[in-house]
């Protein structure tokens, strides 16, 4: 009887707070009895060996093996795709997928600290937010918020955009450059 994983019954997510640990259990039953081994899903993107490497888990390399995979100390690059394997000389393995991701406050990193720009000019102002959950992004002038559908939208626009899965850009447009910007 080829490996079947009892539990969990299918692929789960999971959110932890940084620095604190995660347990991820998975059983498995089949004849003869599999044996559970933990691997780490190969990641896309472009921060593939930053975020690996910072994590002290390799991709498709096992982790650990057994029922129960404690994730200690979770930094924000522990987040990503574990896969439990129940193995037996019976095939085909079983897998299950546990999607784990790591809540971490709001991080602002500004894409040009410093920009000068001459008068009557367009000058863009930009920057990057990194934090999960996605953070509510905005730029505000004189303590109100700029938008799109606000009374200022002649003189300045704004743009989002998503360049990774934990980080928002978001991009300011003043038009006409005056002092009083």
């Amino acid at each position: 009887e080829p490996p079947r994983i009892t539990e969990p019954e299918k692929d789960v997510e999971v959110s932890v707070d940084e620095f604190e640990s995660q347990s991820l259990t998975c059983s498995a039953s089949g004849i003869p009895k599999p044996s559970i081994t933990w691997k780490r899903e190969t990641p896309t993107g472009q921060d593939i060996y930053r975020r690996w490497s910072a994590c002290q888990h390799q991709p498709n390399e096992a982790i650990g093996t057994g029922n129960l995979m404690i994730i200690r100390n979770t930094s924000r690059e522990c987040g990503g795709v574990y896969i439990c394997e129940a193995m037996s000389s019976v095939l085909p393995n079983a897998i299950r997928k546990f999607h784990v991701k790591v809540r971490f406050p709001p991080e602002i990193h500004l894409d040009n600290d410093r920009l000068s720009q001459g008068l009557g000019k367009d000058t863009v102002l930009s920057c990057t937010i990194s934090g999960f959950p996605k953070s509510l992004v905005y730029w505000e002038f004189n303590g109100k918020q700029i938008s799109q559908a606000s009374d200022i939208a002649e003189k300045y626009s704004v743009e989002v955009y998503e360049p990774e899965e934990e980080k928002v850009g978001i991009l300011l447009t003043i038009k006409n450059l005056q002092y009083k910007d």
